[in-house]
């Protein structure tokens, strides 16, 4: 029995069902985060000489395929309309160019809200999307 439990749990955390985790069930949803002010060393950053971007991520939860980028943006929140049914964590990378936004000169790793760590409250999440059934047809009197 005790072989069981342990490998239980890891078949539970590669199918992406994380103990803890809230499923928000939804087609769309918005997504913010904190702005980046920093650097990794704890210095400002000086926004004469640098701009701070943000590339938005989805991955899929159950096969975990390769994250894929949905947008890049300079504000703190993006609304991500999902097409695909599934079950999916969601990532925000901070990306820091020069001044003028012509050439990247670093990048962070991704935050994703399955990383209890990224997430507000250390409330990790992630987003299901089911498609809704067909409307029903052959109305009629019985």
């Amino acid at each position: 029995m005790r072989k069981i439990i342990p490998l239980t749990l890891v078949i539970l955390m590669w199918s992406g069902v994380a103990l803890g985790q809230e499923w928000h069930t939804a087609n769309q949803v918005t997504i913010g985060w904190d702005p980046v002010t920093t650097l990794v060393g704890g210095v400002s950053i000086d926004t004469e000489t640098s701009l701070i971007k943000y590339a938005v991520y989805i991955k899929n939860a159950v096969t975990g395929g390769e994250p894929v980028q949905v947008t890049e943006t300079e504000a703190t929140e993006f609304t991500i309309t999902l097409g695909t049914e599934g079950k999916y964590f969601l990532g925000v990378q901070s990306l820091r160019y020069n001044a003028d936004g012509s050439s990247l000169v670093a990048q962070s790793e991704v935050a994703w809200s399955d990383n209890p760590e990224s997430c507000q409250d250390g409330e990790a999440f992630g987003v299901q999307y089911f498609e809704a059934p067909d409307k029903a047809g052959g109305l009629h009197v019985q």
